[in-house]
């Protein structure tokens, strides 16, 4: 990339662009919630009633104790401190998330825990929620 291409994002526009993709993800995840999973073709041209607010969901919540980690520890955290505030706030026994607790819980740490022994290790599951 050359210099005269190059336009850094001044921090209100930085904010706006990372409030608008969470205000996306957490309407995305409230209006989408009582259709996921469902295999057939939807009508989705109007949701009735219109939810008051998010739900809560696992397309989020990682991303919100991600979060509660950065603004305990500040940017100097490392993997066991996100292991442990996984172990500490992810309840989902299910799918890579119970393998992952599973492994950590048995000592290993990232990125082990979400690979060993994980039919789940190459969905998308967690790569979406850890963005």
């Amino acid at each position: 990339m050359t210099k005269q291409n190059y336009f850094p994002l001044n921090r209100e526009v930085y904010e706006q662009k990372v409030l608008g993709g969470w205000l996306g993800k957490a309407i995305g995840g409230t209006l989408g919630a009582p259709d996921e999973g469902k295999k057939e073709i939807l009508d989705l041209s109007f949701y009735d009633p219109v939810p008051e607010g998010s739900v809560p969901n696992d397309d989020l919540d990682l991303q919100l104790v991600w979060l509660h980690v950065m603004q305990s520890k500040g940017l100097d955290l490392d993997v066991n401190d996100l292991a442990q505030a996984w172990l500490d706030h992810i309840k989902y026994p299910f799918d890579e998330y119970g393998v992952a607790i599973s492994n950590l819980k048995k000592g290993l740490r990232p990125p082990a825990s979400g690979y060993y022994n994980n039919f789940f290790h190459d969905g998308m599951g967690a790569s979406i929620r850890s963005e």
